[in-house]
Order: structure tokens, then sequence, then C-alpha cells
């Protein structure tokens, strides 16, 4: 296990230190996600480009997620794309969440990206407190916290905002599991 492991996990269980972490790559950003998504109790809301990705579809996060939803059946996944790829319906992440046809939704935005300083941003927020917020999304640049509610209940409201009807549509899961 590697300090950088180490340190998030920490940070992610004990949820009350309220301090800021940052990853570099995506394999920092897969660590940061396995960690939202462990310690989330009730909603996982997530801005993402079309959950293709390695990070999306790592067994590990797959499992996460599959656990996640399992735990309790109030809860909660709300996915918004910003570059959906038909191709996603044929990932073990989407085969996944359309086994939980009532705990996810799925919307695409309509056009354009969500933007920070004139770039395009990628967040995950869970429990109006733990986030990651993605400032360069090529690199996988990002910032976040595990125990925020400030800032976490603001990129919550964010995420409510764009996936409203307005600004976004919905996308079908295709239950593809025999």
């Amino acid at each position: 296990m590697t300090e950088y492991t180490k340190k998030i996990e920490s940070l992610a269980i004990n949820g009350g230190t309220n301090e800021i972490f940052y990853n570099s790559c995506e394999s920092h950003a897969l660590i940061v996600l396995i960690n939202l998504v462990k310690n989330a109790d009730t909603y996982i809301k997530s801005i993402c480009g079309n959950m293709c990705s390695e990070v999306s579809n790592n067994p590990e996060y797959v499992e996460s997620v599959r656990s996640f939803l399992n735990g309790n059946k109030t809860r909660k996944f709300q996915i918004l794309f910003d570059k959906y790829d038909i191709s996603f319906q044929s990932r073990p992440i989407a085969k996944t969440l359309a086994m939980f046809p009532n705990q996810v939704e799925i919307r695409k935005l309509k056009s354009g990206y969500i933007k920070y300083n004139d770039k395009p941003v990628h967040i995950t927020v869970s429990d109006d407190r733990a986030f990651r917020f993605e400032t360069d999304i090529e690199k996988k640049m990002a910032w976040g916290n595990f125990n925020n509610p400030k800032q976490g209940k603001a990129i919550a409201k964010v995420f409510d905002h764009f996936f409203d009807n307005r600004y976004s549509e919905r996308v079908p899961l295709i239950d593809t599991v025999c």
C-alpha cells in the first residue's frame, strides 16, 4: 500500500478531519474515487466524461459501486455525462449500474461542459460533505476533502442545477446482465 493510499484511506475513514487532499494522476484519481464511494452513506453525484475510462471500469471501483448500492436500497447514484458515448452501455460499470434501476439515474448535458475558471471540470460529491473536484480532466488533476459540509453542499447544489431537465436529458441504462 502506498503512502498516498494510506493517507487517502485515513482521511476517508476518519471523516472527522476537514483536510484538503490533492491528486495528480489517474492512479490517484482511482484511489480517491474508490474511497469516496466506500465511505458514502446516502448518495453519490458525479459529473464526468462518459465512464468509459480505465478508472471507471477498474474492478475495485466497480465493486465499490456495487457494494454501495447493495448496502441500502435508499442509496442513490446520479451521474451527469458531458461526453456521453454509447459504448458506455457495454462497460462493466454500466452493467453494474443497470442492476440498480431504482437507485441510479444517468443524464447527459444537452450541450457544452461545466466550467470553472473557463476550463471544463469533473466533480464527484457524496453526502453533502465529501468531494473530488477535477480541474484538469486530461491529466486527472484534482483536489478534494472528505469532510467539508460547506463546500460539499455547494458542489451538490451545482450538480443539482445542471442535472435539471433544462440542461440535461435522461440516458437510459440498458440491462445487459443475463
